[in-house]
């Protein structure tokens, strides 16, 4: 287990240690179409500030950090929350195992945690190899780098 799953999942044990966020009044659109709340969005300066501790305490390149903040912060639509979970824990241990790797093989943010990308591919497997053009994983599959 890396440690942002393992912080991730001592909060989630934890109450206390899980901020308590204000409640936010719903606007009449919202309550109209169903839409709870607002969950899974970020400030610019929450995003700016994980990525800022991600590079600080994390070793994170400047070049990943922002899209790794952003997948910490907001469940991506269409993952449920274990999937989300699993995707930031896949996410910490590519970026501390090959994070400079890709960097220096040209991978760029979107190539790594689009929709399509590397990260969301990952499911619990770990990158044995990276090159310009793809990933052999441990359970055996290659992903291709997406254009």
């Amino acid at each position: 287990m890396t440690r942002w799953l393992a912080r991730a999942l001592e909060k989630m044990a934890n109450p206390e240690l899980v901020p308590k966020l204000p409640k936010w009044p719903k606007l009449q659109a919202e309550a109209d179409s169903g839409t709870h709340g607002h969950f899974g969005t970020a400030s610019e300066g929450d995003l700016d500030e994980r990525a800022a501790l991600a590079e600080a305490e994390g070793g994170v390149s400047a070049l990943y950090s922002l899209a790794f903040a952003k997948l910490q912060m907001t469940p991506p639509p269409g993952l449920s929350v274990e999937r989300w979970l699993l995707s930031v824990d896949d996410a910490g241990r590519f970026l501390d195992s090959h994070g400079a790797l890709a960097e220096r093989l040209g991978w760029s943010a979107d190539a790594l945690f689009a929709p399509a990308g590397l990260i969301r591919s990952l499911r619990g497997a770990a990158v044995v190899s990276l090159s310009r053009t793809g990933a052999h994983l441990s359970d055996g599959r290659v992903i291709q780098r997406a254009p």
